[in-house]
């Protein structure tokens, strides 16, 4: 019965010695560039963006999205937003930005594109011309 306990907690003890490694260990934020008329920037969590107007016939945006896949309203045109998260995806070598300005929380699957049609004007102070 001793034999068990001693092994029992030299087990308990290895797992939190591990689980404490582990926590300490912080996944590096997430960069990735944008390129336009030679203008470069690097675009990282905390940035601001500053919304341009949509490039739909009625005012939405075509590269910025909100909700199940619905283009952004044209309401949020020429306001600033935060970028709150950036995802890579391997397969398609993609990036997926997560925006906030007020109430609205938006996505882009396209900022280099969303940067081409205007929709981006400039993020911090690079201004994309």
């Amino acid at each position: 019965m001793k034999h068990i306990t001693t092994i029992l907690l030299l087990v308990i003890a290895s797992q939190l010695a591990f689980s404490q490694e582990k926590q300490g260990k912080e996944k590096p934020s997430l960069t990735f560039e944008v390129k336009h008329n030679g203008k470069t920037h690097t675009v990282t969590v905390g940035d601001t963006v500053h919304v341009g107007y949509g490039s739909h016939p009625y005012g939405s945006f075509m590269y910025m999205e909100f909700g199940a896949g619905k283009p952004l309203p044209k309401e949020v045109a020429g306001k600033s937003a935060v970028i709150t998260k950036i995802q890579y995806f391997k397969i398609t070598n993609s990036y997926r930005v997560f925006m906030k300005s007020g109430m609205w929380r938006f996505i882009s699957d396209g900022l280099q594109q969303a940067i081409a049609k205007k929709e981006v004007l400039g993020i911090n102070q690079t201004f994309f011309e």
